[in-house]
């Protein structure tokens, strides 16, 4: 009886062990989601193999507790929140006034991102640029949503990371302004 329970004691441990990482995984992709995509993805990652291990090892059938549902709601909300538009400013030759215009020049396709026009952002954008954007009070004065930077930085990232594990290099689309002008004998990607 006592070599049954001495050798049912690690499984329960081993259990215990899975249920805690697997729950710490979880808050913890609740709070890096903010900070970092590819983080909260590990964890989630690491909270369903924690989960599926457990299913497994119990031989149950499928169940969760009832705080996983809004929490991967949650994160798959936040993974894919990021929207894409136009460039909200034409008349501002943002694009031609960068740092990575000078690689366009040169026929290099560029990407460019700016943080969002939505929820506020296309005012405080605008106040920004009419009364410090290169000017006396455009320091680290102003207000900045970090977390905001964290997931812009996170996107950026991703985008360059997709671009350079890519088999084919960025191109130029058909008809694109930019590579007709700087690169008209460039291979072209169609819309």
């Amino acid at each position: 009886m006592n070599d049954a329970l001495a050798i049912d004691a690690p499984h329960q441990a081993d259990r215990l062990g899975l249920e805690q990482a697997g729950a710490l995984a979880l808050f913890g992709m609740a709070g890096a989601v903010q900070f970092s995509i590819a983080a909260a993805q590990i964890l989630l990652a690491l909270a369903l193999i924690c989960w599926i291990t457990l299913l497994i090892i119990r031989r149950e059938r499928v169940e969760a507790p009832s705080f996983l549902w809004p929490l991967l709601a949650y994160g798959a909300a936040t993974l894919v929140s990021a929207a894409l538009s136009p460039d909200p400013m034409p008349e501002q030759g943002v694009f031609t006034r960068s740092d990575h215009y000078q690689f366009v020049r040169q026929g290099v396709p560029a990407v460019m991102l700016a943080t969002g026009m939505a929820n506020g952002g296309g005012e405080s954008w605008g106040k920004f640029f009419e009364n410090a954007y290169h000017g006396p009070r455009d320091d680290l004065s102003q207000d900045i949503d970090w977390s905001a930077g964290a997931r812009f930085a996170e996107v950026n990232y991703r985008i360059t990371r997709a671009m350079a594990d890519s088999a084919t290099p960025p191109l130029w689309y058909q008809g694109d302004y930019f590579g007709d002008t700087f690169a008209p004998k460039a291979a072209r990607a169609n819309r």
